[in-house]
Formats: structure tokens, C-alpha cells, sequence
């Protein structure tokens, strides 16, 4: 434990330690500047194997302002799977009184930020980035692996 200790202080007194905190607060600004609800909106295309959503997603490509990815293997899935054990661990930490110190400990859980970085990834999942995102109103996915609860 001490070494652990020693070693974290240490680490944290690095030059690349200071440049990963600054690099980390410039994402989180950035991040909190996202805008939930503004362009581009979302689509998604929720089927079952053989329906035709591959057609689907050809149809929607084909207009110019909407991108449509085709499917990422359940990813979804375990991100909202992550999503709703995080969202456990907020209720914790804002109802139940000591609970968030020790191993536990966590600062406040900003749900903005959090979804922003949601928004974010499946943007970066779905490879926004190399199809003029600029120019696309209506992004989104297919997908048929999915289950519901």
C-alpha cells in the first residue's frame, strides 16, 4: 500500500501527468459545451434479421444530409448496460448517506457531461468524422442484436 501510495504522488508530479490533466480538462470543456438536443438528430433503425433494414439504411444513405451506420455488433447494448450501472452508482451517491467515501469515493456525476460523452462516442463509433459530419442533419445506425428489458 505505501508503494502504491508513493508511486501515485510520484506519477502525479510528472510532466506527462500535468499534460494528461490538461488535455483532460480541455475535453471536458469541450464536452460541456455539447448541445443534447441540436443538430444533427438521431435515427436509429431497430429490426430483426432479414427485414429489410439493410434496404432501409441504403434508402436513408441515399439522401445527401443523412447518415445511417450499419450495425456494431451489440456495442449499444453494453453501453447502455454501462449507462444504467453508473446511473446506479449516482442514486447511491446522492441517497445514501456514506456511501462515496473510501473505495467508493467519486466526485459528483454531472448527467449532462455524462450523456455528452455518450453522444460523443457512438458519434466516434458509427465514424462520423470521415463522412462530412458538417453537412449531415439526421445521423444514426441499424442494428438487429438487441434485447429488450
Amino acid at each position: 500500500f505505501i508503494f502504491l501510495h508513493v508511486y501515485i504522488l510520484l506519477f502525479c508530479k510528472t510532466t506527462k501527468a500535468l499534460a494528461w490533466k490538461k488535455a483532460l480538462t480541455n475535453i471536458r470543456s469541450e464536452v460541456s459545451k455539447c448541445d443534447l438536443c441540436s443538430n444533427p438528430q438521431w435515427l436509429f433503425v431497430v429490426a430483426t434479421g432479414r427485414s429489410g433494414s439493410t434496404t432501409i439504411m441504403n434508402m436513408l444513405n441515399a439522401v445527401p444530409q443523412i447518415f445511417i451506420a450499419g450495425e456494431n455488433n451489440g456495442v449499444m447494448e453494453s453501453l447502455l448496460d454501462a449507462y444504467r450501472k453508473q446511473y446506479r452508482l449516482r442514486r447511491r451517491l446522492h441517497f445514501e448517506p456514506g456511501f462515496g467515501v473510501g473505495a467508493w469515493y467519486h466526485p459528483t456525476i454531472n448527467k449532462k457531461n455524462e450523456m455528452c460523452d455518450i453522444q460523443q462516442f457512438t458519434k466516434d463509433l458509427i465514424g462520423l468524422s470521415q463522412v462530412n459530419p458538417t453537412k449531415r442533419k439526421i445521423i444514426g445506425f441499424k442494428e438487429i442484436r438487441f434485447t429488450v428489458q
